[in-house]
């Protein structure tokens, strides 16, 4: 960071108090699965919570990897955020709703990782969840469900899996790095 307003840009805006009581000292902004594993931070928080944080911006990896309109799943990074996922689906024409949160702003990934919720039938958003690509603080890469097996084509679709099924074990927890996630989408109702 080589200015104060760079800093200000990682404060929680909704912390109690004044922002400057947890400025952040350094941020690492990773474009790949690659660059988050070599980081290897461990465990966090989404804001500093003490002078001299680190703070780790995914907002790079912001690329929507995947959209089936057919079978009305998406698959994105963790920089993508509502309007992207929207401007996709309208440039491809596709049958398919978003549930957005009220401000409409927003990592997709994040959102539904911390519970939010939209205002369709799919509206509870770590419910849509299925199948995650995570980083584990040891560096190792997670993939949940039917990303176990390398290319399996099920791996959006079938939230099971041969065993204990962890999508949700990374929400609201600091258990590791989302660094991609299949999304299941509402399909439009048909005219």
């Amino acid at each position: 960071m080589s200015s104060d307003s760079d800093r200000d840009a990682y404060a929680d805006a909704y912390a109690p108090g004044p922002a400057e009581q947890w400025p952040a000292s350094a941020a690492v902004a990773p474009a790949s699965v690659e660059e988050v594993r070599a980081i290897n931070l461990g465990y966090g928080t989404a804001a500093p919570r003490m002078a001299g944080s680190v703070v780790l911006d995914l907002g790079r990896m912001n690329r929507i990897l995947e959209l089936d309109p057919k079978l009305a799943y998406a698959v994105v990074e963790p920089g993508v955020g509502f309007f992207d996922l929207h401007d996709e689906v309208e440039r491809q024409k596709a049958p398919l709703w978003l549930s957005v949160p009220g401000n409409g702003w927003g990592s997709v990934i994040g959102n539904a990782l911390e519970h939010g919720i939209g205002y369709t039938p799919y509206g509870l958003h770590a419910r849509n969840l299925c199948g995650i690509e995570a980083v584990l603080p040891d560096g190792d890469l997670l993939r949940t469900g039917m990303g176990a097996m390398k290319d399996n084509p099920a791996w959006h679709l079938f939230p099971m899996n041969y065993g204990p099924t962890w999508d949700l074990a990374f929400s609201q927890s600091n258990l590791g790095v989302v660094t991609k996630a299949g999304l299941w989408m509402q399909p439009a109702p048909e005219t």
